[in-house]
This record gives structure tokens, sequence and C-alpha cells, in this order.
């Protein structure tokens, strides 16, 4: 055809040149192009060959690239069109796959007019991540596709000399291909292609991996130019597979866009085409089944048909993924660099092809002993399946007779893997136990492909399916089980595996000397709750800010007026600024974010419709100082966060501290990847080497130190608890769903009433359903019950009665934000939170410590440290941190010998108490008994033996339990002229005028999670019935358990709130889980002698016996004094509720009695205390009056303590 003056780039110049041809259109539309080339569909005035559409291909002769143009040989056209010609003869007719018929090349005009897949057809890769294709959909697809290229491949390399020398001219192709990847590899890596997804921080490679990736691609590309004997397709990616569905059907699969065919090496376009598949499983893992299962069949399809360098495969998925990755927006930066970095593996691994033998032991199942019989493969191929050998061995039934005697029984061994079998380890006629064939490998298998790497059931490396399971039954999934990544659904790895990917990277960090840091979120670095009433107090400052700037605005305006005689307008009525919210300045630096009701429970959980304004609104308040910290961190530590929230409430939070990813990127770790809901585990991110790892957390009982008690990585936070009495928000889970139609409470019974409890099922599923409710329970409770303003409004009346004034009735709206009385209104929400500037310096010293042995490690050792290794010298190595740690908190009590008193129950062994071991972790020697190198008594009271032996001594400190605590927590040991136990009566136990004991140390998330535990029992309560207690203490007060003088008279101290349990503890129902403790729970304060114990004292001896171990009073108040303040008493057994509340970050609630409590029957009575099943001995009766009177005396005092304690 002529050349014609028209304008191909428009649908009417397309329309204009097809006029006059047999292809004459009444509509072009526009499918893709602009760069090059310009696509159009067609459609026909009238059928041609029975088509209604056609597509039609117009080419220019350059490429348009950001307003430049760069020649593009146009003679790509006859490559494509001599290639579709070549294969549709090549294809069998009943072939599935295909390529276009082409029915116009105009070689003149550059214009090719070929088949139309058709209207509804879409690229394979759209296709796959569009989610809506089923798996043997998918499976039959990339089957089809495998024996398709397979044939061309095979094909293409029996064509005539003249028809490969023809596609080895087309210079182009060759040289795209070999710029577009293996070209631009080297500048992705070292940084000069200036990609803004690297650029932020450069990759850390070392230079010889750097050098390799050079290395291979000079080699490839030199390959190319010489390889022309193969035909390839030269651009074989999803991208230009179209495809047809009919439902389930497929109607057809047309490749497209051949004008890059050339002779070539085939692996390369096998290469391309798994890399895009590679991607999609990395980047969308809600279409990840459906990419794996295409990009399986495609590669076994492929196998069968043609012979494939394994090698080359790999290092071409490798290249691509460097190449293109970075360059196409896949998606987040962190997971870009990480696949990126997988490219460099892919690129200089070696051990494809060539593996050491792989042990295979004898199985844990047979019944051992047993007797090799023979062995029945020899030395060469075997495959999965294959008899390896016969052994024998004694049977007995399960209830033999007494004669019966053993049965010789024979059984096989069968090869579990594919390979060359190289020795054997066992002959016939040895005799095997199970020691020798748990250490010893029965023989050695070396394999083609070890399967070391694994992603969506498929091996990485060969692409075999691992998800098979035959009459073994075992699949080889088992053999890379170990996740590495921060998602859920990346790739799995071998151990060995493993050890090299973390020795590489630790590698990288330390030539950049930075270690990596775990971060916690909830009451570590950041205070969580769901409260409304934050929401309120912040509009009420927002408005009020806005008010004052207003009347500032006025003010100024009032004044250049009066300056510059004007007249004042007094027609508006002065507006007045009244009193701010007090909490205001601590929550103008407060964020908040709403998580959906999809975000938030199981779909079935919910119900089918939900309302749009349903979710959950959550207020976060960064810990003070959290910028300069982490700025200050992340230059010495790459940083991961690992939190017990979900992942959408970890993602939230993360936004808000790291909005552009710099600190965090996507290292962020969820309970929901975690793979336990109660439990974090190093070995999730870091399973071969923690030596440079280090853990900042609130709570360390969630983290496993084994022998050491705490993680020898754990760096403990004091917890943040900035919104008082909330605790951590994720100790429960999410909100519960409300369902469509409100249920009905059964009568009698409280919503809320008791955590749920898990159903016979699935271990694991009854446990995340059981945490689901708990956690929707105690979200509830927060939004509908607004702890805060509860606590405000006490918090506001304490403070008017200490003042003593009459308190002014304040409106029920506002009653938390304003007073009538005019008196300024208390904060409760403080900033004086300073714990991250000591964690920071704790940090500071752990890298400073770490890099100084580092330095002067001994460069000439014959043995390079090889990191995650399991050999002997490893665990001798300075440069790590679980020596570092544990010799930093072991400094904080050095040369201290401490004797507890009062503080250890008499029923625990002592050396299991949390106490003793967190002070052994700390560096203290401590002692059972007053032993003369005893340095420090730790006594939750006065009088006991210790403490006077002490005394009489003289040159032993006495100090209160909140010296321990303090040292521990600020991780420095205290003076201890502040925490001296007060011999004064007026004074014991005080805590120092200047410590905050609650701030200090872990607290419980309410009143009712305080929990005493003995050994192996812990008790909750919750379920406490009050009147019963004080039932039993009227009953107890006639027991006889007096000790000697010489008995030691420890008991439980204030707040003991142990974790130490026995192996099978007894279950507690609705039982959060137990804070980790630096023991906070150990209180300072003990009983102190009073009228009432004399009086108690009297009624002993009036028995012959003593009732009690030790007086139970309230402090010094006398019980005149305790009936004046405590006023009218209901009878013994009722308990009226008295508001007991705490100032500047404390807890505002109705006490309960607490065992354990100083000036408490249980902080007072031995926790031994023996009790007579009749109630009491013959002989220690007291007369009625006197008890009844006693029992009143003491519920003043204990009501009355608690206030005083309180205030």
């Amino acid at each position: 055809m002529a050349l014609l003056d028209l304008d191909l780039t428009t649908p009417d110049g397309v329309l204009q040149y097809l006029s006059n041809t047999s292809f004459a259109s009444r509509s072009a539309t526009r499918l893709s192009g602009g760069t090059a080339n310009f696509v159009y569909r067609i459609h026909l005035n009238a059928p041609y060959e029975r088509k209604s559409t056609l597509v039609l291909k117009y080419g220019r002769s350059f490429l348009e690239i950001e307003g430049q143009w760069v020649p593009f040989d146009i003679a790509r056209q006859r490559f494509e069109a001599e290639a579709l010609e070549a294969i549709r003869e090549w294809v069998p007719s009943d072939s599935l796959v295909t390529v276009p018929t082409v029915h116009l090349f105009d070689d003149a005009n550059h214009v090719l007019i070929m088949d139309d897949c058709g209207e509804t057809s879409v690229t394979l890769k759209a296709l796959i991540r569009a989610r809506n294709i089923l798996p043997h959909v998918a499976e039959h697809i990339g089957r089809a596709l495998g024996e398709f290229i397979a044939f061309v491949h095979s094909r293409g390399a029996e064509q005539s000399h003249e028809f490969l020398r023809l596609f080895a001219s087309n210079e182009q192709a060759l040289s795209i291909s070999a710029w577009a990847t293996y070209g631009r590899a080297r500048e992705t890596l070292d940084g000069s292609a200036g990609l803004a997804v690297l650029a932020d921080q450069p990759l850390h490679i070392e230079k010889g991996k750097l050098d390799k990736v050079g290395a291979v691609a000079e080699a490839v590309i030199e390959k190319l130019k010489h390889a022309e004997e193969k035909f390839v397709m030269g651009d074989f990616w999803p991208g230009n597979v179209l495809v047809t569905l009919d439902g389930e059907d497929i109607k057809s699969i047309q490749v497209v866009d051949w004008e890059l065919a050339k002779t070539g090496i085939p692996e390369l376009d096998i290469g391309q085409f798994l890399a895009e598949f590679y991607l999609i499983c990395r980047f969308d893992t809600d279409a990840r089944v459906a990419a794996a299962e295409t990009a399986r069949a495609f590669w076994h399809a492929y196998r069968n048909m043609h012979a494939i360098d394994r090698r080359a495969v790999t290092k071409h998925c490798g290249v691509h993924l460097i190449a293109w990755t970075p360059r196409v927006p896949w998606g987040g930066k962190e997971t870009t660099r990480g696949v990126v970095m997988e490219g460099v593996e892919m690129m200089c691994r070696e051990d494809v092809d060539v593996s050491d033998p792989t042990k295979l032991f004898l199985p844990e199942s047979l019944s051992y002993p047993v007797r090799i019989v023979s062995l029945d493969a020899d030395v060469g191929n075997v495959t999965r399946g294959d008899r390896l050998l016969t052994y024998s061995f004694a049977y007995l039934p399960a209830n033999p007779s007494p004669d019966a005697q053993p049965e010789t029984r024979f059984g096989t061994w069968d090869c579990p893997v594919d390979g060359e079998l190289t020795a054997w380890n066992v002959k016939p006629g040895e005799v095997i136990s199970r020691p020798k064939a748990r250490d010893r490998p029965a023989v050695l298998v070396t394999e083609e492909c070890t399967h070391g790497e694994q992603i969506a059931g498929m091996c990485a490396l060969c692409g075999k399916d691992m998800t098979n399971v035959d009459y073994l039954g075992v699949s080889d999934t088992s053999r890379a089980s170990i996740q590495m990544t921060h998602s859920k659904n990346g790739p799995t790895v071998s151990r060995e595996v493993a050890e090299r990917i973390e020795r590489e990277a630790n590698e990288a960090l330390l030539k950049a000397r930075r270690l990596k840091l775990i971060v916690d979120l909830d009451q570590t670095i950041v205070h969580a709750t769901v409260d409304p009433t934050v929401g309120e107090w912040i509009a009420e400052g927002q408005a009020w800010e806005a008010k004052r700037a207003r009347l500032e605005e006025k003010a100024a305006a009032r004044a250049a007026a009066e300056e510059s005689g004007e007249d004042i307008d007094d027609s508006d009525p002065e507006e007045e600024l009244e009193e701010c919210n007090p909490n205001w300045d601590a929550l103008k630096d407060v964020k908040k974010f709403r998580l959906g009701p999809e975000l938030l429970a199981p779909t079935n959980m919910r119900g089918r419709h939900i309302a749009l304004d349903e979710g959950c609104v959550y207020y976060i308040k960064p810990r003070p100082g959290w910028q300069e910290f982490m700025n200050n961190m992340s230059a010495k530590y790459e940083m991961h966060v690992y939190t017990m929230g979900t992942r959408a409430y970890a993602m939230a939070v993360c936004n808000v501290l790291d909005p552009d990813g710099r600190l965090f990127g996507e290292r962020i770790l969820s309970r929901d990847e975690s793979g336990s809901l109660t439990q974090k585990s190093l070995d999730r991110l870091f399973p071969t080497d923690q030596s440079m790892v280090v853990i900042i957390d609130d709570r360390a009982d969630v983290w496993s130190g084994g022998l050491q008690f705490w993680s020898p990585n754990l760096i403990k936070v004091v917890p943040y608890d900035f919104f008082v009495g909330i605790g951590d928000i994720n100790s429960s889970f999410l909100p519960k769903i409300p369902p469509l139609m409100p249920q009905a409470t059964p009568p009698g019974k409280a919503p809320r009433d008791k955590p749920p409890i898990p159903t016979p099922g699935k271990p694991e599923e009854n446990l995340k359903d059981a945490d689901v409710e708990l956690r929707a329970q105690t979200l509830e409770a927060q939004m509908e019950e607004r702890p805060l303003a509860k606590k405000q409004e006490a918090l506001q009346e304490h403070e008017e009665a200490a003042e003593g004034g009459d308190a002014a009735a304040s409106d029920d709206e506002h009653s938390s934000t304003s007073s009538k009385s005019g008196k300024k209104i208390p904060p409760l929400l403080t900033n004086n939170d300073h714990e991250l500037v000591r964690v920071g310096k704790l940090l500071d010293e752990v890298h400073t410590r770490f890099f100084i042995e580092y330095d002067a490690r001994k460069p000439a050792s014959p043995k390079k440290r090889k990191l995650g290794s399991q050999e002997p010298e490893r665990h001798n190595v300075p440069y790590d941190v679980k020596r570092i740690i544990p010799s930093i908190r072991a400094s904080v009590f050095q040369g201290c010998h401490i004797c507890f008193s009062s503080v250890i129950p008499l029923d625990i062994q002592p050396e299991s108490h949390e106490c003793w071991r967190i002070a052994n972790m700390f560096g203290a020697r401590c002692h059972a008994t007053l032993a003369p190198e005893v340095t420090h008594v730790v006594a939750g009271k006065q009088g006991t033996a210790k403490v006077d032996e002490a005394r009489r001594r003289g040159n032993i400190k006495v100090v209160t339990p909140m010296w321990f605590k303090d040292s521990v927590n600020m991780w420095q040991r205290q003076p201890e002229s502040r925490y001296l136990l007060d011999p004064t009566p007026t004074s014991q136990g005080a805590t120092p005028p200047d410590t905050d004991m609650e701030a200090l140390g872990d607290t419980p998330e309410s009143d009712e999670e305080l929990l005493v535990t003995g050994e192996g029992v812990q008790l909750e309560l919750n379920d406490v019935d009050w009147a019963d207690m004080d039932a039993e203490i009227a009953q107890e007060l006639g027991d006889d358990d007096d000790l000697d003088d010489g008995e030691e008279d420890e008991e439980f101290s204030d707040e003991t709130n142990s974790e130490i349990t026995s192996a099978t503890p007894s279950p507690v129902r609705g039982q959060k889980r137990s804070r980790s403790v630096t023991p906070s729970e150990v209180g300072a304060d003990g009983p102190r002698s009073s009228p009432l114990a004399k009086r108690k004292k009297l009624a002993a001896d009036r028995v012959g016996e003593s009732p009690l171990k030790a007086g139970i009073t309230a402090g010094d108040l006398t019980v005149a004094e305790a009936k004046v303040a405590s006023g009218s008493r209901s009878k013994a057994g009722s308990r009226a509720a008295t508001p007991v509340r705490r100032v500047n970050g404390s807890r505002a609630s109705t006490p309960r009695p607490r065992p354990s409590r100083p000036g408490s029957v249980a902080g007072d009575t031995d926790s031994a205390m023996d009790s007579e099943d009749d109630g009491g001995s013959q002989n220690a009766e007291v007369d009625d009056d006197f008890l009844h009177s006693f029992e009143d005396e003491l519920e003043a005092e204990l009501d009355l303590g608690a206030e005083v304690e309180a205030g």
C-alpha cells in the first residue's frame, strides 16, 4: 500500500486509513500505546472472515519518553509479523494458547492488522490481580502457557539457518533486552540510577556481592550477543497474555507483542514470566494463591517438555526483581527494597544445582531398637517413595499374657526425597537405638534442589509444588518453615538459608555500625484509649483556643482604635474567657483514628449490614520525648515494631508516629503475623542470630527468657500510663461488633458478666474467640462508662474536700471541665514522664559497649565469627547484646546481699519467687536467713525477727520494698537513705516524698485486676465474695496460729503480684495476661501498732491463745478516730463504698478489701494461717459482744485506712 499522509495516532486518522480497504470500520477505540505503538480495536462495517472486530497496531520509528524522542527501528514490525506467521504454523490447531493471525502488514505505513481477542479479554496480570479467578482455572492457564512456550522454544531451535539468521539480526531487541535488565542492575544497586524508592537510605550490599552482580550481568550480556541457535519471544510476561473467560471456562488465550522476538536464551523468557508472578505474590497477598498456582503449573509443564538451566532461570528472576521492582509502583517502599535484596540473593546464588548431601535420618515413629535387615537401594539415583531399607523389630501386644514372647516383625523405610544416593551410614545386621537414629543420619542423598526457599507452597528455586502429600504423610513445606519477613504470607526458608540471610544482613548493619531494635507500642512509646471523654476534652480545648484567639483579636482591634482615636463600637456584649479544660495542655499532641468494623473482628462475629458510623475511635498519646528518642535511635538501630495489637491498629499507630516510613518502613509485626496471641518471640524475626537485637517493652512476661527469667535482649520500660487507669488497651482485644437485633439479657445476669469460656474445638481458635470477646467487653466498658470523666470528677471533689471548702454542685454535662466555685480545677492528665530519656541512655550504652567489643575483636582469629552458628565459640563472643544487657543489669545490685522479710509468702520456695529471681538477675545475692554477709534487709513491715536482728547488728540497711522496686525500674541502685524503714510507728514504710510509687512501676489496670499469687494458685479479685470474706475474718479471729519469736514472719506484702506459677497452674476465669513486674507490686507499707492491736492482744490473753499473728491497723488512727471519720456504720459483714482517689496519675475507684494491702487482714495475717473445720478451737472462745465490737472497729479501720492511703 502506498504511503499515505494521515495521522494514525488519532481514531479519525485510522478510520480514514481503513475507508478504502477491506477493513473499513465504523469506529476505532484506542486500547493502549503512545510511547512507540498505537493500538486500536476497530469495529468493521462488514464481517471479515466472520470477525466483526480486529486490532490495528500502528508503529512509529521512535520512543517518546518524558518528552524526548529515542530512535526505535520500525523494522521491529517485520520481526513481529514473521514471528506470528511462523508460530501460527507451528502450534497445533487444538492448542488453547495461540497467537493472533496477521491479516495485513503495511510496511510503508507501519500498520499491522490482526485478530482481536475480544472485548471481554484481559491481560493475565490484570486477571490474577483482580482476585476473581479460581485456583483450578489459574492452574489450567499456567499449564497451557508452559506447554505453549516450551513448544515455541523447541520448534524455534529446529528451524532453518535462514530463519534463525533473520531473528538474529533483530539487534534492537537484543540491546533492549540486555539493557532493560542486566544493563541497569549495577546502577540500581549502587544508587547511581537515582531511584526515589531506594534513595532515602542506600542499600547495604557488600562490595563482593555488588561485584558479583556486575560480573553476572556482563557475562549474560556477552552470551546474548552470541546466542544464535535458539528462538525466543523476548518479552514473555503476563501483560502480553490476553485471556478470555466464560465463567470458569477458558475461551481463548493469546500471546501478543512479538516485536522483540529474536535468537537468545530461553531461560530469560521463563525467568521474566516467573519473576512477575513472584512480584504478585510478594505485593498482592490476596492474589498470591492464584499467582502461585499459575506459576507452579507453568513451570512443571515447561520442564516436562523442554530442558532448562535452572541456574540461568534463577539469575534472570533475580535481575528482573532488581531492575523492575523499584521502577514500577508495586507497593510499599520497605517491601520494594526487600524484594530488590532478594533479587541480589538470586543473582549471587551458586548452590542451585550443586548442594551438600541431604542427611536423611530414620523416622522417630519406628519401634526402636530396630535391626537393619537389608539395604534395598544402591548408590545412584533414587526418587521419592523408593524403598531404601528393610528392618526388623520386636513386637509385643499392648496387654501381653504372662508367658508371651516377643514376635519379630518387619518394616520398610522409603525415600522421602528425589536425588542421588551417595553413601550409606548403616549396614545390614546393625542394631539402631532411638538415640543413635536421632544423632546419626542413615543415608546421604544429593538433591538437585533442597527447596530451601518457598513461597505460596512452591519452591522459589525450582518451582516444585511443595504441598503434595503422598502416602509418606509429609509434605516438603516442612523443609522451609522459617518465616523471616514481617508479612503473614511472605516466603519461608530453611534454617540454612535463614542463617545465610541473617549473616549477610548483620554484616551490612555492622558496616553501618547499627544494631537492631524491637519497639513495642502500647505503654512503651504510646498510650491509647477509646474513652470518648478524650475527644470531648480536645474539642473543648480547641474551642477555648479559638475563643481566646478571637478575644485577643478583638482586644488588639480595640487597642488600635483607641490609639488612632476612632470610635469604638460598644454594642457587642463583652465576652469573658472562662477557665480552660485543665487537661488541654497535655492533650494537644494526642492523635486519633478510627478503625472500621471490618478491621475490628472476624466476619463471623458481625452482622451482614454494618452502619457507616460503626467502628471505634482510638486516641493515641505519644510518650513525651518520643521524637528526639526515635531520631537518635534510628541512627544507631534498625527499628522494628512488634506489638500485640492487630495489624490494622499497628499500621494506624505507625502512620501517626512515622507517616513517611523513615523510622520503621514496613518492618511492622502485629499479633496477626506473630503466630501467638499471648507471647512474642525473637525467633519470629531473627530465628538464627539474636546477638544484635535489643528489645524495649513495658512487659517482660510476653518475652520468654528461658533460664534467665527475662529475655537477655530485653530492656524493660516503665509502663506509660497517661490515660489514668486505662492500662494496656491491647491486653484485651477490640470492640465487640453488636448484632443487628439487640439480644435480651437473661434475668439476673448483667452484660459483660463473665468472660467467654471456650467451647470444645480447635484450641487456637477457641483461645482467639475468647480473647476477642474479652477485649471487646473491655473496650466497650471504656466507651460506655467513661472512666476518665469519672476520675476527673472524683479528683475535683477530693481537692475541694481537702481544701475544706464546700464543693459547688457542678453541671451534669460539664462537671469535668468547669466549677461553679471558681477555683482552679486540677488536671487528671499530665506530661511529667521522662522515661525515654533513661531508656535512650541505656540503648546508647548498649550500642557503645557492643562496638567497643566488636572493634577489639581479634582479626587474626583462625575462625571468623559466623553469626547464627551453633558452635561453642559463638557463645564466647563478647560483642553480643545477650551478654551486654545482662551485665548492665547485674551492675545494679552488685555487691549487695539481700534478705527479704515480709515480702515472700511462707508457702513459696524463696528461690522461685519473682523478687528473688529479679534480685539475682540485677546482681544481688539473696539469702533466706540473716547470714553474716547480708547487707540489706528489704522489709515489708516492722517488728519481724529479721528486721529486729538487722537493727541490732547495726551494719545492715533496712529498707522498704520501694528501694528494691525503684532500683530495678531505674536500672540504677537508689540511695538507701530515702527508703529506710523508719522505726517510729508514725512513719513506717513511708514512701519517699518525691517518689511516685505507681508511676515508677507496673500497676494493675484496675483494682479488680490485682492478683495474689501463691505457688500454682492465682486468685482474681473479681470473683471474691466480700461478705464471705468478712465472715471468714471473723471466723479466723478465733484460730490459733501464733508464731514463736524465732520463726520467720513472712507474709504477702503490699500489691504482691508475682508471675511465678506452677507448671500446671490452676485456670483463672477471665484472667488477663499478668503484667510482668519490676517488682512494682511489692509494697512499702507495713502494719503499725495501735489501740486496736492491743485490744486484739487482750482478747487473745483472755482465751489463752493469740487469735492473730500480727496487728491489723490503718496507720496511727485510734479506734475512736476511726469511728468519728467513718461516721455511722452498718452491722458487721457489711461495707460502705468509700471513694478512694489518687492524684497525678493515680486511679479513682471504689475500694474493695484487697489481700496483702497494708492495714488489711490479708496483709497482716499469715498466708499459711490454719483454720479449724468447725470454725475455731474449743479453747479459743471470745464473748460475742466483744467480737461484734471488734468487727465494727476492724471494719472502720479498713475503710478509713484505705482513705488515708489514697490521700
